[in-house]
């Protein structure tokens, strides 16, 4: 009897050591697919992790159960918390932002071209045409890891050819020749700045690289257009929606337009030869409100924040003049998601709230 007893009870430790062991092995699995997908949230969900970890850890301990891999340390000093979970902590250099500011005084952005010709000239002479739709996404990218607040100056970038291509919305995979060519129209690219002193262009790469073996771009941008996106008076914010844009001229135009948003007046009169060299077109009235301008004023209504409309002004007879301006009115949707990040997040980046929505102003 007792050796029946004896048996007995080592075939019920046995099954406790068992159980033990598998809930163990659930709980590991949990935890590993728990942290995959946390940190690729980051932020507060880091911590929770980091707490799950910590518990699954003491549970461990109190259960004695056998000594396999120590999960991480978890640290919960003040410092740190204070990091994790506040949104009041400055982002690095470097890192993206929800907002770019960009001058008033930078007009438009375009691409410089060699003219292509059969007489050999002494010196070679340029043409401005409106840039590729990748090339323009990669200098919003690194406008908006700009810091126009805090930096003193810009920092070398570096992105493998994956990461060039997430950055531009690519749904491939990108080629080490297809990233050349990017690198190589990003380094064509110029700002456009019209004044009272006259007109001036600026390359906006100091570096634009791409390192062989290691596949890693290193991108940088040009020292002299920090006073276009450092330390502000008059600028521009631009959100991540621009992003959502698939042709250059709604990108040039959205880029233009937000320049307006924040001033007390709706409507704005823009002339219609400055209008063309903004989008980088040469045609008449009805082509380019055909072929430009309605596609692009839609697809900015439909994918940003902004709400466009749209007149034209015409000389002499009203109905049969030639257009002289477009009269932009302006305003941003109500509810917008881009804002309302904003207002959560307080961006200490930032410099200006952003302009009261419709239902805010009727509310006050």
């Amino acid at each position: 009897m007792i050796t029946l007893a004896a048996k007995v009870r080592k075939e019920l430790d046995s099954e406790d050591d068992a159980a033990d062991r598998n809930y163990e092995r659930a709980e590991q699995e949990r935890l590993k697919k728990l942290s995959a997908e946390m940190e690729a949230r980051g932020g507060i969900d880091r911590v929770l992790l980091q707490l799950s970890l910590g518990k699954a850890a003491a549970l461990k301990k109190d259960k004695k159960w056998p000594a396999r891999a120590k999960p991480p340390a978890a640290d919960f000093s003040p410092a740190n918390v204070r990091q994790k979970l506040g949104r009041i902590e400055p982002r690095l250099n470097g890192q993206q932002g929800p907002v770019a500011v960009l001058s008033n005084d930078v007009d438009s952005i375009s691409h410089r071209q060699e003219k292509r010709s059969l007489i050999r000239r002494p010196k070679p002479e340029f043409d401005l045409t409106y840039p590729g739709l990748n090339a323009t996404r990669l200098l919003l990218e690194l406008l908006f890891r700009v810091r126009a607040k805090h930096d003193n100056g810009f920092k070398e970038l570096k992105f493998s050819i994956p990461e060039l291509g997430r950055s531009i919305g690519l749904e491939y995979r990108m080629s080490r020749q297809q990233a050349e060519t990017l690198l190589d129209n990003l380094s064509s690219v110029v700002f456009t700045y019209r004044g009272a002193e006259g007109t001036a262009w600026v390359p906006c790469m100091a570096i634009s690289k791409l390192d062989h073996g290691a596949d890693i771009a290193r991108l940088k941008l040009n020292a002299e257009l920090e006073p276009y996106l450092l330390d502000l008076r008059s600028y521009r914010r631009l959100h991540r929606s621009v992003f959502k844009l698939r042709s250059p001229s709604a990108v040039l135009l959205y880029v233009y337009l937000r320049r307006f948003i924040g001033l007390k007046q709706r409507r704005h009169r823009v002339p219609f030869a400055a209008l063309t060299k903004v989008m980088w077109v040469d045609k008449g009235w009805h082509v380019f409100r055909r072929d430009n301008l309605q596609p692009a004023i839609a697809e900015i209504n439909r994918e940003t924040e902004l709400k466009v409309d749209y007149s034209p002004e015409r000389g002499g007879h009203r109905k049969r003049g030639e257009v002289e301006a477009v009269i932009f009115e302006l305003s941003e949707k109500d509810g917008s998601k881009e804002l309302d990040k904003l207002l959560e997040n307080k961006e200490p980046d930032t410099l200006i709230r952003p302009r009261k929505t419709d239902a805010e102003r009727r509310a006050t």
